[in-house]
């Protein structure tokens, strides 16, 4: 399952909850299908996310996420709003799962998201690094859960990126005892 981006997170999260698409994402997930959350998805997985200053919807909302990774975003200022070209990097403990064949290597991205994202919990691991995650900068940029199969980043434009591409499908296919066989000619090339 693909949770893409949204430029309204919190508006769209209460929309999943009342369409019962979020339970049915986490009852997927419970059952072992992979979850992979693209920035305002990535948010959306985590327990909560809040906007105290009323930037996306009134001041004070909190939703609460999917609850699948051991994160939660705040909504801040505009002013702090995140659009740069990012070239991540797979942090080496992530190597398993989703990530499993995906080799050290930067991924051309780029980020466009509102909010900032920290850990509230001990459970996974950072996903890339574009900076380090640490206890005095505990911000997140992508997280991935113990088991491997449920991820999230603020990364746009992963999948335009072939090795991503392949290594994620490449992933899927061995989960179901299947070997992946990249097509002479890619979509995306």
């Amino acid at each position: 399952i693909i949770v893409p981006g949204t430029k309204n997170t919190l508006s769209d999260l209460a929309w999943l909850w009342r369409q019962g698409l979020a339970q049915h994402i986490r009852l997927c997930a419970q059952h072992g299908t992979a979850v992979l959350g693209i920035c305002g998805g990535y948010q959306m997985l985590g327990e909560r996310v809040s906007d105290p200053l009323g930037i996306e919807v009134e001041a004070g909302t909190v939703e609460p996420g999917l609850n699948l990774l051991a994160i939660e975003t705040i909504f801040q200022a505009l002013d702090a709003k995140i659009t740069v070209q990012s070239f991540p990097q797979l942090h080496a403990s992530s190597r398993r799962g989703l990530f499993a064949h995906l080799p050290e290597q930067p991924l051309q991205t780029y980020q466009i998201h509102a909010g900032k994202t920290f850990l509230a919990g001990t459970d996974g691991t950072p996903t890339f690094q574009t900076s380090p995650v640490s206890a005095e900068s505990p911000e997140c940029d992508g997280w991935l859960s113990t088991d491997g199969w449920c991820a999230g980043a603020y990364f746009h434009g992963l999948f335009e990126n072939t090795v991503f591409r392949q290594s994620t499908l490449e992933a899927l296919a061995a989960r179901r005892s299947q070997i992946f066989v990249p097509s002479e000619q890619s979509v995306f090339d």
